[in-house]
């Protein structure tokens, strides 16, 4: 798991040299690495401020995905984050806007009530939020997903939530120094419940993408002469 975050990071670090130009989906966390769920609850740290809550490596959809189970009952909240590699304390973070990347994507479900494999959840009500913390601690971004539960707008469907930086980054900061990825939910009030997140990724804007996929479809001509 070591060797991959290692990889990633390196990555990160060869895409600021290229440059805009060069810019593509970056994936932060597939959960496909870990181990078990020891591996991931170590990478992955429980906020211990929060409802008391229970992380395990689930199958959906085929994908390996993060299950973020809670057993309580209450307007409380649940939150888990991953520290970046590279990052540190006070000193520096990542820049998640070098290369062109606008944006941060999260494949998020919400379970139905008593969905199978896991009838024992019972869906989760109320909003399941995103958060981004700089090296020194303070949040520079938040996002949430207003009454995404199993009773409403979910259905216990995945969905492939984006977050632009440009309307998400708090007042005043940048993400230029990011440390943490912080998730959750609140206002949960249906018994235990869980949220599945996977595939957390970089976006590169719109133009640099097109500017990728057309140099992919140049390079195919040219192949094919």
């Amino acid at each position: 798991m070591l060797k991959l975050r290692a990889k990633w990071l390196a990555g990160l670090l060869c895409l600021a040299l290229v440059g805009t130009a060069s810019a593509a989906v970056i994936v932060i966390d597939d959960f496909e690495s870990y181990a078990d769920d020891a591996a991931l609850q170590a990478a992955w740290v429980v906020h211990p401020g929060g409802e008391p809550i229970l992380e395990s490596l689930e199958t959906v959809n085929g994908s390996t995905a993060m299950l973020i189970d809670t057993n309580q009952s209450s307007i409380y909240w649940s939150q888990t984050k991953l520290s970046l590699p590279g990052a540190v304390p006070d000193v520096h973070g990542v820049n998640f806007v070098y290369a062109g990347h606008d944006a941060l994507s999260v494949d998020v479900k919400v379970p139905a009530n008593q969905e199978a494999p896991w009838v024992y959840l019972g869906g989760t009500g109320g909003l399941v939020y995103l958060s981004l913390f700089d090296c020194w601690g303070q949040q520079v971004l938040y996002a949430d997903i207003p009454n995404y539960d199993s009773q409403t707008t979910a259905n216990g469907t995945n969905i492939t939530w984006e977050i632009p930086f440009a309307t998400a980054t708090l007042p005043g900061m940048n993400l230029e120094n990011v440390a943490t990825i912080a998730v959750g939910y609140k206002y949960m009030y249906r018994g235990r419940g869980g949220l599945f997140i996977d595939n957390v990724a970089l976006v590169p804007e719109p133009a640099t993408m097109s500017l990728l996929v057309l140099g992919g479809v140049a390079l195919l001509r040219r192949r094919r002469h």
